[in-house]
Order: structure tokens, then C-alpha cells, then sequence
């Protein structure tokens, strides 16, 4: 069997529990399509691991990627440690949704020449592959958005007019098959009462941004 890479002579820790083996590793298509020792394989390209361990990707649960990616989608100084999968929206904060007061109001301090030209989780998400990414991204949605949201313009018009399908799975289920936006299981229950409200503020009821809020 032939192969695009294969990693020679490392140390491979699989993250299956089992106890670190010396093996090569051959990869096709940018995915791992056998284990093993491959010293008699043709391969394109080679890659020489002795004295190195060979792991899969590490995921950052905890990361504030979410703002450097508008700027570096290369993400090389999470690359050079391994990293692969980015858990952003932590803190409170995410990028989206970007309600009627425009995205100056959740862009904090961060300085950026990019114009955020999104207003939910599926535009930031385009925007993030537009010209390519170089890791996995899972978004969570970071509540002040969601405030910032309900705020009224200030002619008196409703943000909850323009509120777009941002809370994934949390959210009622027909929006959340368009959405991929993430959020741990316990924030489900409270995103639909979140939505509940909403729609009270949506209606005139200012009991609904009174709960919100």
C-alpha cells in the first residue's frame, strides 16, 4: 500500500489507555490509514519522529480563540503545542450573536482591522473557513451577546426582531438543525426559558426582559 506521509519511528501515544508502542504511521487523503511498521510502504513524503511521540490532536476545553481566529485563522501558536480543537465562548463571551447596537458592543477591546460583517454563529463560522482554518472550532454562545441582543435601538425598535439561530441544540429544535453552535447539556433547560422570554420581549412584554435580564 502506498501513502501521501508516513511518520517513522515514533512513539505513539493513542489516547486509547494503552501503554506508548514505537511504530510508523501512514496517512492518505490527510487521515491515518494504518499503524504499524511500514518500512517496506511507498510513500511521497517522510517524516522522521525518532525520539519524538506521535499523539492525536489535543483539544483546548478552555480557549479565547474565538477573537485571535478573526485575525489568525493559521492559529500557529496553538499548532506548535499540539492543539487541533479549540472549545471557544468561554467567560461569558462569543463573537455572535451581533445585535442592533452593531458588533462595537461585543468586540470589547479587541483591537482588529477585520470587519465583522456576521451577526450569528453560522456567519462568524463562514467567515472562520473563508479563507481556510487551520484547527477545529467548537463555539459556545456567551450570554452578554444574548443581553446586548434584547437592548433597544435607539429609535425605540426591538433588537429581538434581528435575534438570528444562534443557541444550537439549545434552542427550539427547528432552528437547532441549522445551528451548530455548542453549550454543555444544563444550559439547554435555561436557553429554551431564555427563548421563552425573548418572545414576550418580542411581543411588547416587558416581563420577558425583565426575566432576561
Amino acid at each position: 500500500m502506498a501513502f501521501d506521509t508516513i511518520i517513522i519511528e515514533g512513539t505513539v501515544v493513542d489516547g486509547s489507555g494503552k501503554t506508548r508502542y514505537e511504530a510508523d504511521i501512514g496517512i492518505n487523503d490527510g487521515k491515518i490509514s494504518a499503524i504499524g511498521d511500514l518500512s517496506h510502504a511507498e510513500t511521497r513524503r517522510t517524516i522522521d519522529a525518532t525520539g519524538h511521540v506521535t499523539v492525536p490532536g489535543f483539544i483546548d476545553m478552555h480557549s479565547h480563540s474565538d477573537r485571535t481566529l478573526i485575525d489568525d485563522r493559521n492559529a500557529e501558536s496553538k499548532v506548535y503545542q499540539g492543539v487541533t480543537t479549540e472549545v471557544v465562548g468561554n467567560c461569558s463571551y462569543s463573537p455572535f450573536p451581533v445585535g442592533p447596537l452593531g458588533p462595537s458592543a461585543i468586540s470589547r477591546t479587541h483591537l482588529s482591522k477585520v470587519e465583522w460583517t456576521w451577526t450569528d454563529h453560522d456567519g462568524y463560522a463562514a467567515f472562520l473557513e473563508s479563507d481556510g482554518i487551520s484547527v477545529n472550532v467548537a463555539n459556545q454562545v456567551g450570554h452578554p451577546a444574548i443581553r446586548l441582543v434584547l437592548e433597544r435601538r435607539s429609535n425605540g425598535m426591538r433588537g429581538t426582531r434581528n435575534i438570528p439561530g444562534f443557541c444550537g441544540r439549545a434552542r427550539a429544535r427547528r432552528q437547532s438543525r441549522r445551528s451548530h453552535a455548542c453549550g454543555p447539556r444544563p444550559r439547554q433547560h435555561v436557553a429554551r426559558i431564555l427563548w421563552r422570554c425573548i418572545g414576550r420581549v418580542g411581543r411588547g412584554d416587558e416581563s420577558g426582559r425583565r426575566d432576561v435580564l
